[in-house]
């Protein structure tokens, strides 16, 4: 069984790149007509990707190498409160 302060600080990485994924996402927005909406919706998709990410590394959980985030969700025992599969895709087109 992993060290749980090692596990909380790998998933507290994955928490930061999130919330600044997030905040730059917030950004872009705030700026629409010098930065096209692309790019929030981008960092959209990384910080739920990342704290999908961080909340599987809390749950000890292992994932794929992927940006589909409707594969990551199903993952993620019973109880966390998340978007559906079908709102999760939609999000997932903006990775690449």
């Amino acid at each position: 069984m992993p060290d749980p302060e090692a596990v909380a600080e790998v998933a507290l990485g994955w928490f930061r790149r999130a919330k600044s994924d997030l905040a730059t996402a917030r950004n872009a927005l705030s700026c629409r007509d010098e930065v096209d909406p692309w790019v929030a919706s981008f960092h959209a998709q990384q910080a739920a990707e990342k704290y999908l990410k961080a909340a599987l590394i809390i749950e000890q959980v292992r994932f794929p190498r992927t940006h589909e985030l409707e594969r990551l969700r199903p993952l993620l025992p019973a109880g966390w409160a998340l978007p559906d599969q079908e709102e999760l895709a939609g999000l997932s087109r903006f990775a690449v």
